[in-house]
């Protein structure tokens, strides 16, 4: 039975403060930084991949953080995989361009977030976001990697957990804390076959 293990890309940009500018065009996708200089270390030193093994293909975002940190993580673990960009893992673009500077911090970004998902108001749609889920599930024939990015991951660890988040989006807040990372770097989260069929009835 064909798995999903999406896993949150390497740490990347300038790791320093950086002003709410950067991170408004980052949320949006304006920009797309590279990895910091360290990351290959940084993936071989945090970086749990259960059964990788039994991976049959490495899927990235096509976004450069992301194709970077597959490409690290092929080198390292699975080189003899094949390594494919999937639109489908690119991260949810969402807006900070109403946020204020000298009250910025990242907990305002995440319940920027969650506001504008409830709302249907991220600058990508709820419909946009399920249908490129839905891609996602159903092209799982074998058992993937998948290098992606924060907020899709928690969307669809929430959807796994609530199938009919789609119908009821205040459900994510059950699963969504505001005050702290939603994922480390390098985290990963596992869809076994059942969850992904489960998942994909409601979407």
């Amino acid at each position: 039975m064909p798995t999903i293990t999406l896993i949150k890309t390497a740490p990347y940009g300038n790791l320093g403060k950086k002003e709410l500018q950067y991170y408004a065009n980052l949320s949006a996708q304006r920009i797309s930084p590279a990895l910091i200089p360290d990351a290959e270390e940084f993936v071989l030193n945090n970086t749990l991949i259960k059964n990788h093994e039994s991976v049959q293909i490495i899927l990235s975002s096509p976004k450069k953080r992301a194709i970077q940190t597959a490409k690290i993580i092929q080198k390292l673990f699975l080189p003899e995989i094949p390594l494919k960009v999937c639109p489908d893992l690119n991260e949810v673009t969402f807006s900070l361009d109403n946020l204020e500077e000298k009250t910025y911090s990242s907990t305002k970004a995440r319940a920027n977030f969650l506001h504008d998902f409830i709302n249907d108001q991220l600058l990508e749609s709820r419909d946009s976001i399920k249908k490129r889920i839905r891609h996602l599930f159903d092209n799982a024939g074998c058992n993937s990697l998948a290098v992606t990015h924060t907020f899709l991951m928690k969307i669809i660890q929430t959807l796994v957990k609530y199938p009919e988040l789609f119908e009821k989006p205040h459900k994510i807040k059950r699963n969504f804390e505001i005050n702290k990372r939603l994922f480390e770097y390098c985290d990963t989260l596992t869809l076994t076959d059942i969850e992904i069929k489960m998942a994909a009835k409601f979407i």
